[in-house]
């Protein structure tokens, strides 16, 4: 069951409950973008696709070193290169001010997508 409540006089809070029974609340400037995101909620629960949105809460820097440790396949020659050119150190600092995947911004993308490029071509450059 969802619900919406008003929060002064801008204000409105969406709330529902999960699958596991935990309550969850995001706000909203206008009664119908709340509406319309608990909707979507509602439905995404029903068709069992919800996603809980604080998954979204890691840490570039986590998420990296996460990953790097699951790439299980990658020859040792391939994990030399990358710990070599420290791939995560250059993810890191292009993306200094973005702590949160979700949040970081279109410029910080379009920034790191550039460098992995660089890197990219640098990996196939010393695997001639």
């Amino acid at each position: 069951m969802s619900s919406i409540e008003q929060l002064g006089t801008d204000r409105w809070r969406a709330r529902w409950r999960d699958p596991g029974g935990r309550q969850k609340a995001k706000t909203f400037t206008h009664k119908d973008f709340a509406d319309h995101y608990l909707r979507n909620i509602d439905a995404a629960i029903q068709t069992r696709t919800y996603v809980d949105p604080s998954l979204g809460n890691v840490k570039v820097k986590d998420f990296a070193a996460k990953w790097m440790t699951a790439q299980g396949h990658l020859k040792p020659s391939t994990r030399a290169t990358y710990e070599r050119l420290d791939v995560g150190a250059r993810v890191y600092s292009v993306c200094t001010q973005c702590v949160l995947m979700r949040r970081s911004c279109h410029r910080q993308q379009k920034a790191q997508v550039a460098d992995l490029r660089f890197l990219r071509s640098r990996l196939s450059e010393s695997n001639r």
